[in-house]
Formats: C-alpha cells, structure tokens, sequence
C-alpha cells in the first residue's frame, strides 16, 4: 500500500503538511476543504509566517531601564542629581 503526502494551500501559504497518509484518507481530507488540500510531489515546506504588524510605541514621560538603572547607581554614590531629572520629566505634561 502506497502513502502520499498531502499539503494544504490556503491564499498562496502552505499551512499544512500530511505525511505518509493512506490513499483511503485522501478523499476525506479533500472534502474538509475543496481546493485546499493538494498531493505533493516535490516535498514542500511549510511556508513561514508573516511578521506581524506591532502598533507604534507610546510616547511617555517614564524613563527607559537604563536611564533608571544609571540614576539608581548614582544615588547609591550620593548624587540625586538623575533621579531629580527623572522627577523633573515625570511632572511635565506628557508629550503628544
């Protein structure tokens, strides 16, 4: 008995990959979605996925791990002098 992989097409994209199935089981997977279960003959990959599309950042007065991690050493050796900055920005109105 003779097992074929099968691959599903969905809008260009290989989403899905069947291997080694029955050639009784190819009828069924088909009838789940016309058109989009195929044979493959040529080992296809998986086509990866599209990188999503992340909203912009939001703009704030709150400091970066960094600025914070720099003012906190710096206090820690006397000086107030980064986290008064930090304070400074905190109390301006945020930026649009």
């Amino acid at each position: 008995m003779s097992r074929v992989a099968i691959i599903r097409v969905v809008s260009g994209r290989v989403t899905e990959r069947h291997e080694r199935i029955a050639p009784e089981h190819v009828a069924e997977l088909i009838a789940r979605a016309p058109g989009e279960y195929r044979v493959d003959e040529d080992n296809t990959p998986l086509t990866p996925l599209p990188a999503p599309v992340l909203p912009p950042p939001v703009l704030n007065n709150f400091p970066g791990i960094e600025e914070l991690t720099d003012a906190i050493l710096r206090f820690a050796d006397g000086d107030r002098s980064g986290l008064n900055a930090i304070r400074a920005r905190l109390q301006q109105p945020p930026k649009k």
